[in-house]
Parts: structure tokens; sequence; C-alpha cells
């Protein structure tokens, strides 16, 4: 019996030793000899079909020593970023001899872009102070607004700028800076760090400029709330205008946050699911929502089951909202409400329904998903008027009548996504039927670049875009 344990130990020896010789790194001068002197095709034979796994734990260690130096490399790119904006800002603001302003030249010749509907469009850059979106956490880079002749531009970590509408014709933007309390009412250092912590959107109505943007209710606990000042140019006092007690750990990018234009009374505002998917329907919640909010903050819900609308405009020609709805995997819908509709608080479905898939999670309440036709309508929800699948990441949606002659009735939806593919980095150029059920025609208008935010100058007859990848202020116009 001991005979064979023996055997068995030197047996386990000889498999450890040979483990050692052939698989891995080691600084042992009897395991290197061993190494020295076998054929090549024996040591690999023997990793191949008995040390396999040792193997494959060995080219693991090396991948991970790997990736380890890839996100220290990146790291640093961030860093050198962060440093390389700051350069460029205060040299052009000492080239201009003005600290209150950054006059931001062109950054690219003037791009044509041909669609597959043979429309043909020119687009320029401008060099927009804010880190590219790929090396700030995801912060969106920015959110535009049109004041009478003037463009403001409030970005991401809460620096406010605007510039006049006439120098989109010219080879360089005078941005404007304007002072704001911002950073001292939010008291959220993730706001100016890279993170995901932003500004959400920005409206302006009544003389008061209105800000959306996370807020911490509580140590790493979020919502979409919104703050407001009077209109100045040179400071921006902003207290808090509407807010509510629920938030998110797990707040994400599940965040709404557009601010639309409705009437005298009152606007449109989204929030987001903030991945608390259990109360997007309910209607005591905010998760999830189509809020209208009077200018005394007072508010009441028009819709719920949304995940996440970034995008949308009340089309008063119609007298209807169009909305932009990022899905799950997948999914991503263009919603619409009609007027009439906004005392039955409308429920376009989701987590219950969607025509993505939940791949990555689970949510107990999801029980239909592409598989499941008109899983809205036949579950007591709306349908919406189009839905995508794969994903192309929505992010605002507006009318464009009359930007070509043959535009009435006509709107572009502006899309992002975190790599590029087919519909994402492009903006969508989409027409409804009548009743607005349904699409009946769409184009795309490939811009190569996340296209954070937009709108339309009527009387330019140009589309003014936030482009996240450079990061720039991009004009559009029609051929």
């Amino acid at each position: 019996m001991k005979r064979k344990y023996i055997i068995i130990a030197l047996s386990l020896l000889v498999v450890v030793i040979l483990g050692a010789s052939f698989v891995g790194y080691s600084e042992n001068k009897f395991v290197n000899t061993i190494k020295f002197y076998t054929p090549q095709n024996l040591k690999t034979a023997l990793k191949e079909n008995i040390f396999f796994i040792s193997s494959l734990r060995s080219k693991t260690n090396e991948n991970k020593k790997d990736i380890k130096r890839i996100y220290s490399k990146i790291g640093n790119l961030e860093d050198q970023f962060k440093v390389e904006k700051n350069n460029i800002n205060f040299l052009l603001s000492q080239i201009y001899d003005n600290q209150e302003k950054i006059v931001t030249p062109m950054i690219k010749n003037v791009q044509l872009i041909t669609t597959e509907k043979n429309n043909t469009y020119k687009l320029k850059k401008f060099y927009y102070p804010s880190l590219p979106w790929q090396y700030n956490k995801k912060k969106p880079a920015g959110y535009l607004y049109q004041h009478k002749d003037l463009i403001f531009v409030a970005s991401g970590d809460g620096v406010i700028n605007y510039f006049n509408i006439n120098d989109i014709e010219k080879e360089s933007l005078e941005l404007n800076i304007i002072k704001t309390n911002i950073i001292d009412l939010l008291n959220d250092e993730n706001l100016t760090n890279s993170s995901k912590v932003s500004i959400r959107g920005i409206f302006i109505k009544n003389k008061k400029i209105f800000l959306s943007y996370a807020k911490k209710v509580k140590e790493n606990c979020y919502n979409t709330s919104i703050m407001s000042a009077d209109l100045d140019f040179q400071s921006l006092s902003f207290s808090e205008f509407f807010t509510y007690e629920e938030c998110s750990k797990n707040f994400s990018n599940h965040t709404g946050g557009r601010m639309m234009n409705f009437n005298e009374e009152s606007f449109l505002f989204t929030t987001g699911d903030g991945q608390i998917f259990s109360e997007v329907q309910n209607s005591n919640s905010m998760w999830g929502k189509l809020l209208m909010i009077n200018f005394e903050g007072d508010h009441k819900i028009i819709a719920k089951g949304l995940r996440d609308t970034q995008g949308g405009e009340y089309y008063s020609k119609d007298k209807i909202v169009i909305m932009s709805e990022h899905g799950p995997t997948g999914g991503d819908e263009i919603n619409a409400i009609r007027l009439d509709e906004f005392d039955k608080e409308v429920n376009f479905g989701w987590p219950i329904a969607t025509y993505g898939e939940i791949k990555y999670i689970t949510i107990p309440e999801n029980k239909f998903t592409i598989k499941d036709e008109l899983n809205h309508k036949k579950n007591g929800f709306k349908e919406p008027l189009a839905h995508y699948a794969p994903s192309v990441a929505p992010s605002h949606i507006m009318s464009v009548d009359n930007f070509r002659s043959d535009f009435n009735n006509d709107f572009f939806m502006s899309a992002m996504g975190n790599v590029p593919a087919p519909g994402r980095r492009a903006l969508h150029h989409i027409k409804f039927d009548k009743d607005y059920k349904q699409v009946i025609f769409s184009d795309i208008i490939y811009v190569g670049e996340r296209v954070r935010d937009m709108i339309y100058i009527k009387d330019k007859n140009k589309v003014i875009l936030i482009l996240e990848n450079s990061p720039a202020i991009s004009i559009l116009e029609a051929l």
C-alpha cells in the first residue's frame, strides 16, 4: 500500500515538474534545463493535450496584464486631453485678449454628405471647448437652445456660453462665457469630474433659463431635477425649480431630461427610469414619465412607461408631441401623444413591453419583447410610431419644415452610439403618415460622430449640432 502511495506521489511530482516545464515562465534551473532539452514538438503536444488548463491560465494572466497596461494608457490619454483642452482654451483667450469669451475656429473643411435617397448636405465644424465624450466617462458634451438671435450652449459639466446666430456664416464662433453659481449650488464634484453626473438639457422661456441636471439627493443617489435663473448675459444665479425625493443608486444614463416648449403657462419634461424599473408603471412615482410643469413648479403626469426619452418636441402645427426613446438592446422608439390624449395618462409599456431584448440584467416586470408582435397594443399600451432593432441610440427629434423646399411635416432624429453601426452617429430624416401611426419615409444623413443635440434655425435654414467625438459645434445645410 505504501509503495502505491509513493508511486502516486512521485507521479504527481513528475506532472508538476512537467507542467512547470512546459507552461509559463520559471526561474528554477532544474525546470529550465528540462525545458531546454525537451524537443519543441513534444513541449507543444504536452501543452495542447495534457497541460492545456495551465496553458490557458498562463495566457489569461498575460491578457490581464495587457488589459491593465491598456487601461493605464487610456487613463493617460484622458489626462492628456484634459490638459490639452485647458491649453487650447487658454491660448484662444490670449490670442483674442479676452478672458470672457472663446473664439472658436473652424476645425475641418466643409464635408459633403450624400444620402441613399440622393439628398445632399454640407457640414462644417467649429472647435467646441469640451472634452471628447469617449475620454470623459461618457458625460454629454452639451445642449443647445435658441433665444432670439442668440444660441445658448450648456455643457455637460455646467459651463454656459452663447454666440450670435450670424456667426454660423463666418469662419469662427465667439462663445461668450456667462458666470454662474452652478458648481456651488450642486456641491457635487462629480459634475466637473469625468463622470456621468451632468447637465441634461436647457430651456429658455419668460425671461428665465432652465437647466435639467443630475441631482445628488443623498450620497451616490441621484434623480433628474430642474434649476432655474433669471436670464442675464453676465451672471446667472440658479436655484432649485423642480425636484422630488426619489433617487437611484444606479442612475446610469437612464436620465431623460428633455424640456420642451408647450404653451405660455407650462412646458414638458421627461424623466428616465433611473433603472428603478418597478416604479415606471407607478403613477405616484416620477420615474419614466412625461410631465407637464407650469412655471410655478406644479406638475401633472401626461404619460408613463418610458425608459429614457432624451429627445422630443411639441409640434404645434398638428398638436402632437413627438419623442425619441432609448430601448434596451434594440427597441429604440419614436413615440407620439396627441393634445387630446393629455388627460388619459398614456402608457407606453416599459418595462412590461418592449421591442428590444433584455440581455444583461433581469427585469421581473418584463413580459413581452421583440418576439411578441404588437406587444404594446395587445396589452393595453400605446404602440410606437417606429422602433429600431438593432439600436440606433436616438438623442433628439425635431421638426425641420422648410429646411429644404420639399420639406413639409418632416423631422430629423439625431443618433449617437457607443460604437459605429448602421443608423448610428447620424441624422435620420423621417416623415410620418397624416395620422401619425407609422413612418412613410426614412433617409439617413451620416455625420460620422455622436450627435448629442441639435436645433433648427428657421431664419437661416440650417441645423446646428453638438458632436461629441471631436467635440464640435457643427452647421448642417441642405444643397
